[in-house]
């Protein structure tokens, strides 16, 4: 019986069953006294049969259906308890702040859960599915910069770059470049050609950590020769010494993987780790960089 509705039709069936195979006819019909068997009361009176109620929950007096049926559901309450969905359910509070109070109010029936808690397990599963663009969401903001031809000995420039996952700093660095750059654009390309790898590799631990992250993450140059580079499809002569940094870039752009923007030098947080600045400027990176 897939609807309760259809209770009558069914007792009609099983009624007419009785009668035509078995010659004999119905003296008892034992139920908990649902109101979906209200309409066979007609039935009852007119063919004589006797409408017996039985306790609820009492296996005793519910006959073997009603065993079969209630020894059904406790098995399904078992395998639900052992299944570690409550694990399940407290990890989605991470980033689903939303159902947090159910959550709280279902764990502490999972040692001894009924029938009502299985259908509010079900409600608040469905109530997750139909609401998936929902919760907490981290991107990737990351700023990269670099101090052209810094060091007086060999004229070789400083990198800088940090990520930062939601509003935390997740990693960081500061590093001389290996290779003399003979402009400040290929200086900047070399540390954002870093910062991207950098970004790549929070990629993919968030991904085997289970966190699709759909934003695209943004990364910050205060260069704005290196930023309309990015953008331009046509190489130029003077690209040739760092055109594998160039082409790795646009191959991010290309894919989607990054967008690249400008910042003002003045919010650029990574000059606190490529330059000496004053003491005013640096308390002033660091509260923005922290």
């Amino acid at each position: 019986m897939h609807n309760k509705s259809e209770t009558l039709h069914h007792f009609n069936h099983f009624k007419n069953m009785v009668e035509n195979q078995f010659g004999t006819h119905i003296k008892m019909f034992q139920s908990d006294g649902g109101k979906e068997f209200m309409c066979l009361t007609k039935i009852f009176n007119e063919s004589g049969i006797f409408d017996r109620l039985s306790c609820p929950h009492t296996h005793q007096q519910n006959g073997s259906a009603e065993r079969k049926h209630r020894h059904i559901i406790e098995i399904g309450l078992t395998l639900l308890a052992s299944s570690g969905l409550k694990h399940v359910r407290i990890r989605l509070t991470i980033t689903r702040p939303d159902i947090s109070y159910t959550v709280n109010k279902l764990c502490q029936f999972m040692h001894n859960p009924l029938d009502v808690d299985w259908k509010a397990t079900k409600r608040l599963l469905w109530y997750l599915k139909g609401t998936l663009h929902h919760g907490v969401h981290y991107k990737i903001n990351a700023y990269c910069d670099s101090d052209w031809a810094s060091d007086q000995e060999d004229l070789r420039s400083t990198s800088g770059n940090c990520v930062y996952l939601g509003s935390n700093i997740v990693s960081w660095m500061a590093k001389k470049q290996k290779v003399v750059s003979r402009s400040s654009t290929e200086a900047e390309f070399r540390s954002m050609a870093s910062l991207v790898a950098e970004i790549q590799y929070v990629h993919n631990l968030l991904s085997e950590l289970g966190h699709s992250n759909k934003n695209q993450p943004l990364i910050w140059c205060d260069n704005q020769g290196a930023v309309l580079l990015t953008l331009n499809p046509v190489l130029h002569t003077r690209t040739k010494h760092f055109e594998l940094d160039l082409w790795f870039i646009r191959e991010r752009l290309a894919q989607g993987k990054i967008v690249v923007k400008h910042i003002p030098t003045r919010l650029q947080v990574v000059d606190l780790l490529t330059k000496a600045p004053n003491t005013a400027i640096f308390l002033d990176l660091r509260t923005n960089l922290l």
